[in-house]
C-alpha cells in the first residue's frame, strides 16, 4: 500500500460533485506520495449496492448517492484518464479474498460481510457469480417481515439488515435508553 485514505460521505451524496471530489483527492494523493501516472494500470472501484452488468454503472446505491443509474467509471475515467473497473463493495471484498487466499477455490464460497448492513457473495468453481439481477447473495435486502418493519436503505422496509445489522442492533440497543457503556459492561 502506497497511501490509504478515509473519509465518510453524507448518505446520498450528489453522485457529480463526489465523483469529483473523490478523483481530484486520488490526484492530490498521488502526487503526494510521488506516484506517477505510468505506474497506475488503472482503477478499481468498490460500491454498495448493484451495479450494472458491464460493471460501469451505479444503478442503486442503497442511499449513499443521491443519484441513481450514475456512470461512475466513465466519470473517473474523464475526470483521472485512467481506465476504471467497478463492482459491489462485499463482492470486491470477496474477490481479493479470494485472491489472496491459500485455499483452493473449489466447489462453493459463501462470503458474509456484517458491517454498517449485511453483505454476501457467493462464488462456484472460483468464479464469484452475480446472478442474471446481479443481485445474487444480496441476503441483508431479502424482506423477513411480512408486513411492516423498519425502512431499509435500498427503499422497501423489513429487510434483515432492519433487524440483523449491527448498526441496527445499535440502534435499538440506543432506543431502549440504556448508554452503549452500560451495555458493553454488562458484556463483558
Amino acid at each position: 500500500v502506497i497511501f490509504s485514505e478515509e473519509f465518510t460521505l453524507q448518505p446520498k451524496a450528489p453522485a457529480e460533485p463526489t465523483a469529483g471530489m473523490l478523483a481530484g483527492r486520488l490526484l492530490a494523493l498521488m502526487e503526494e506520495h510521488q506516484l506517477s501516472r505510468e505506474r497506475v494500470i488503472g482503477l478499481g472501484i468498490a460500491v454498495r449496492g448493484i451495479c450494472s452488468a458491464d460493471g460501469r454503472t451505479v444503478c442503486d446505491s442503497f442511499g449513499a448517492l443521491a443519484e441513481e443509474n450514475f456512470p461512475l467509471c466513465q466519470r473517473f475515467e474523464e475526470l483521472t484518464g485512467f481506465p476504471a473497473v467497478m463492482s459491489n463493495n462485499v463482492r470486491a471484498l470477496f474477490a481479493a479474498q479470494m485472491y489472496l487466499s491459500r485455499d483452493r477455490a473449489e466447489g462453493a464460497q459463501f462470503f458474509l460481510r456484517c458491517e454498517y448492513g449485511i453483505g454476501a457473495s457467493l462464488s462456484v468453481d472460483g468464479q464469484i457469480w452475480s446472478g442474471v439481477t446481479e443481485q445474487c447473495a444480496e441476503i441483508g435486502h431479502i424482506p423477513v417481515i411480512p408486513r411492516g418493519g423498519k425502512p431499509c436503505s435500498c427503499g422497501k422496509s423489513g429487510c434483515l439488515e432492519t433487524i440483523a445489522s449491527p448498526s441496527a442492533m445499535r440502534e435499538d440497543a440506543l432506543a431502549q435508553g440504556e448508554p452503549i457503556e452500560a451495555l458493553q459492561a454488562t458484556s463483558a
